[in-house]
């Protein structure tokens, strides 16, 4: 093969090109070799020096075919592999598990600083609920009705404001003196009439499964009408000219009370057989009372009922055909309270029995007992043959129902 004739810069140049290639195939080598050895040093640093050993060695023993440490060395490099693998996945989890934890422990620290949030905050709307309901409390506790009925309001429209302001009327009904406990007790009378679901024992003592006693307590003219009593024991109280209208107390036990002039006309004296009020030693004189078939066992010993007004209840059903009777006489004849001839001993025997359109009587005994009857009216008393020194309770029934019942009728 005959050269081709190349002039010397052609030449030349050739030259430079094949060494230039020879210069980077040399690179390119050495890029690769030092490629490899980089490899070959991480893998061993990922392998670890057990594993590197057991490989090398079991490359040794196939390379020199000793077949009797072939089973050795293939034992021990897979034993190593398992261990290596094993530590890795352990590393790979901690750090999987590092995040994690840190992630959860931000997420402590936030909920931390929120629940401080949260109480301060809390902390504010208690302060502020304290501020109003102190407020409301001056006004409920005023004397300008107005201002009362707004308070009044305010705190049953809030349960946790009346809660707070039940709290605080209790605590004062408790602790602080007459004057004190008497505005309480008018405070709290108004917010318990306007709240069904809460009894006056509950207020006073929450959480309390037991007949709660308040005692040595004198208060003239409370409003009670449309409150739940439950179960509560007053001893040594008063509370004359007081409104029970609508009132349940047949839960309560009254021992040694002033309820003179007390209007109980329209309260639930009962609830059910084994539920009645209990006066005990309770001075009842010129209180309006109205009983149904319910009433039972509801004087006691040392009960006063001189010109107490009591009107035998609502026409009663008959329990065979479902009648209404609206005669007296079957009604006391059916009421528990009252038996027909009644024992001289008895409480009501003491009474005079009026037609039930009556009551002029009980006005009357009623205004003279305040002094408040003049001269004029003593003689409208006399002419309406009502007696002037009456000793027990004006009874409201019939006529025939009196002569019945042996009691003396008025005409």
């Amino acid at each position: 093969m005959t050269s081709p004739n190349l002039s010397e810069r052609e030449y030349s140049e050739l030259q430079s090109e094949l060494r230039e290639l020879r210069k980077l195939k040399h690179d390119v080598e050495g890029r690769k070799d030092a490629k490899s050895k980089m490899q070959i040093f991480l893998m061993k640093i990922w392998a670890g020096p057990k594993l590197t050993n057991s490989l090398e060695e079991w490359m040794r023993v196939k390379e020199s075919n000793d077949s009797s440490k072939t089973i050795t060395a293939t034992a021990n490099l897979i034993a190593a592999i398992f261990r290596r693998f094993m530590r890795v996945g352990f590393i790979l989890i901690l750090l999987a598990v590092i995040p994690m934890i840190l992630i959860v422990w931000q997420n402590i620290i936030m909920e931390r600083q929120n629940q401080s949030l949260i109480n301060q905050i809390k902390a504010e709307r208690t302060a502020s609920s304290n501020q109003q309901v102190t407020e409301y409390l001056r006004l409920l506790l005023s004397s300008d009705d107005k201002e009362a009925k707004a308070a009044e309001g305010f705190l049953v429209s809030d349960v946790v404001n009346r809660d707070l302001a039940v709290e605080r009327l209790a605590a004062l009904l408790k602790a602080g003196n007459a004057d004190v406990q008497c505005s309480s007790l008018r405070a709290l009378t108004r917010i318990l009439a306007s709240s069904s679901e809460l009894t006056l024992k509950q207020a006073v003592a929450p959480g309390d499964s037991s007949r709660t006693l308040v005692s040595d307590l004198d208060c003239d003219t409370i409003d009670f009408a449309g409150v739940n009593f439950g179960p509560i024991t007053f001893v040594d109280t008063g509370f004359p000219n007081s409104n029970f209208k609508s009132s349940d107390v047949s839960e309560v036990e009254f021992q040694t009370n002033n309820l003179r002039h007390s209007d109980f006309s329209e309260s639930f004296l009962c609830r059910g057989e084994g539920s009645c009020v209990s006066f005990h030693e309770t001075d009842l004189s010129y209180a309006s009372l109205t009983f149904s078939h319910q009433s039972k066992d509801v004087f006691k010993a040392g009960t006063t009922l001189v010109g107490a007004q009591m009107v035998f209840g609502q026409p009663m059903y008959e329990a065979v055909d479902g009648r209404v009777d609206s005669g007296r006489a079957e009604q006391i004849n059916n009421t528990r309270l009252i038996v027909p001839k009644l024992p001289r001993d008895n409480i009501i025997a003491k009474g005079v029995c009026y037609d039930a359109s009556f009551s002029q009587c009980y006005l009357l005994h009623k205004a003279k007992d305040r002094g408040q009857l003049n001269g004029e009216q003593m003689s409208t008393l006399r002419q309406n043959n009502c007696p002037v020194n009456l000793n027990g309770p004006i009874v409201l029934s019939s006529i025939s129902s009196c002569e019945t019942l042996g009691l003396q009728p008025r005409w």
